[in-house]
């Protein structure tokens, strides 16, 4: 399992400030989100985590901050109450109005450079060494988005011609910003005045405004920084910093039973101190994996004995052997993973 769980060792002079945003529905990954960055923290390092409240009640709210302080006593908190920032902005498809928070980050948060992270991601290292990124003259560093991976595909402000249209798209779910040049060239007023005039054209709302106007300055990072699993996390053969969880069923609202969710909810338990007793599961899910690992093996023998008495296709035994070939991968990967979640357990369990 590739996974990368270690502290880093980057140590620099100066305040990591995180900022996420979240409502009351998504206050579970909120409270993830935000321990999940206090474990990983290098201590020498001072921590401010800013909240973009969308309508957290005090009671969560409360709960946020006790638990990270069970995890490091020394974080300093800043809540910002942005519901009506963002009340004129409709949520719709697969956004909802809180998408938009991050875009007065400049604004409300006093600080040179700041982390925005989704309150549907999972740290599971040091974020200092993206904190401490040279942006080599850029505005903001981001990663590749998994979905959409050009500007013309989502931009109705450029002609499908345009060479524009060809720039690689990146996923604002975490985001760096060098809020200094945020302020000097006032991108936050102008992505809201893009919006007004054709946003209802974007599938992804802010995020493509963003790509638009930010083309040519954006500084790309690996993927590992904002890793989207929506299911098997024991495919995954590299390092991770940061898992992200875009599907539209999140960890904690149910259903979803696979590796990349187990994670999720063993963090959650352990760490961040939330019930998941009350996520609902499918069993069926399960059983549908099991098959799937189980009967690409069994269809290929059968297939080889059709062979034998005359009645099989020598294609249809290749396309059984790939799958049961992948079937077999997919096992041990998910051996590799166990080992890797029941190292965590320990290192979560003794820490909390």
């Amino acid at each position: 399992m590739a996974i990368s769980s270690q502290n880093a060792t980057s140590v620099t002079d100066g305040e990591a400030v995180i900022v996420s945003a979240a409502d009351e529905k998504f206050f579970p990954g909120l409270l993830v989100t935000l321990c999940s960055v206090a474990w990983y923290a290098n201590r020498k390092r001072r921590l401010r985590l800013v909240v973009f409240d969308g309508g957290v009640s005090d009671t969560s709210y409360a709960k946020l901050i006790s638990q990270v302080a069970r995890i490091r006593a020394d974080v300093q908190f800043e809540r910002h109450k942005i519901a009506d920032y963002v009340a004129g902005y409709a949520a719709r498809d697969r956004l909802t109005s809180m998408t938009y928070a991050r875009l007065w980050i400049p604004e409300l948060v006093k600080a040179s450079r700041a982390l925005y992270l989704d309150a549907d991601v999972l740290v599971l290292s040091d974020v200092a060494p993206l904190l401490d990124l040279q942006l080599d003259g850029c505005v903001a560093a981001a990663a590749r988005d998994p979905g959409t991976r050009l500007i013309g595909s989502d931009c109705p402000w450029i002609d499908s011609t345009s060479a524009l249209s060809h720039e690689p798209y990146f996923n604002a779910g975490v985001l760096l910003f060098d809020l200094d040049a945020w302020r000097q060239t006032a991108l936050a007023e102008r992505t809201l005045k893009l919006l007004s005039t054709d946003g209802v054209r974007c599938f992804w709302g802010d995020q493509t405004a963003l790509n638009y106007l930010l083309s040519g300055q954006i500084r790309f990072v690996p993927d590992r920084w904002n890793f989207a699993t929506a299911r098997y996390v024991h495919r995954i053969q590299r390092p991770v910093n940061i898992l992200h969880f875009m599907w539209p069923v999140k960890p904690w609202l149910g259903s979803a039973d696979s590796d990349a969710y187990v994670i999720w909810r063993t963090f959650a338990e352990r760490v961040a101190g939330y019930d998941c007793l009350t996520i609902r599961h499918s069993p069926r899910s399960r059983l549908k994996a099991f098959v799937r690992d189980l009967y690409p093996p069994l269809r290929l023998k059968w297939e080889k004995l059709k062979q034998v008495t005359g009645f099989g296709t020598p294609g249809e035994a290749r396309h059984w052997k790939k799958r049961a070939i992948q079937a077999g991968l997919r096992r041990r990967s998910h051996g590799d993973f166990i080992r890797w979640l029941k190292a965590r357990e320990k290192e979560w369990g003794q820490n909390a």
